[in-house]
């Protein structure tokens, strides 16, 4: 019921001066269905401000999470023995060649502290 024709019924029944228990229960009825709609919209309004924050920190979420994995896989590399050992050369006395770290020369690292699209 709109506002507007909901206050037409109170004025005609207010000219009469008479104000039947059934009609102040119906017009009280109509005004809070009037609140209740007003209530509504604020909720609706409230639920798509927070579907709007959830798709946010998904976002963040997603983001974090692609970052973890190159700074794992970084970690991974570095703190794997093996890539420090050197194989020597049999044909040069002392000679050596070098680690996976020496080839890596900290390019892993590098990539993943890059960020995304830069």
């Amino acid at each position: 019921m709109s506002n507007e024709r909901l206050e037409r019924i109170k004025e005609r029944v207010n000219y009469h001066s008479h104000l039947d228990d059934d009609i102040e229960w119906l017009i009280k009825q109509a005004e809070r269905v009037e609140e209740l709609e007003r209530e509504l919209e604020a909720v609706d309004r409230q639920d798509e401000q927070w579907k709007e924050l959830i798709r946010i920190a998904m976002t963040w979420k997603n983001i974090y999470e692609k970052e973890s994995k190159r700074f794992k896989q970084a970690l991974e590399f570095y703190a794997n023995e093996k890539n420090y050992e050197r194989a020597y050369d049999d044909e040069v006395l002392f000679d050596y060649l070098p680690s996976e770290i020496d080839f890596d020369n900290g390019e892993k690292a590098r990539k993943a502290l890059e960020r995304e699209g830069r």
